[in-house]
């Protein structure tokens, strides 16, 4: 895989980081797909519109997402990110989770 294809997914990722951290309603409708589920550690689903929701209310704040590993497919002239490890610190409902995740995109 070329390395500039996957310093681009890279890149995008920092940008989820940022976006998400800094509940940055506008990047985060870019950013994210229209057809979106986000699934929570506590098997939680969120549209786009309920993640951006709770984020912006602040109901939900992600106070670290950290990028420590990702590995990247090939699929024909398209990529997928088949692994990215992330640290994350996430403060829902008043509670405060300290984790690491594994994510497919």
């Amino acid at each position: 895989m070329s390395g500039s294809v996957e310093d681009e997914i890279k890149v995008a990722e920092q940008a989820w980081a940022r976006a998400t951290i800094a509940a940055d309603a506008a990047a985060l409708q870019r950013i994210l797909a229209d057809d979106l589920r986000y699934s929570h550690t506590d098997g939680k689903f969120d549209s786009k519109a309920d993640f951006i929701r709770l984020l912006r209310e602040g109901s939900m704040k992600y106070e670290q997402a950290e990028m420590e590993e990702i590995r990247v497919r090939p699929l024909g002239s398209a990529a997928a990110v088949s692994e990215l490890v992330m640290k994350l610190k996430v403060n829902r409902g008043g509670r405060t989770a300290e984790f690491r995740a594994r994510v497919l995109r």
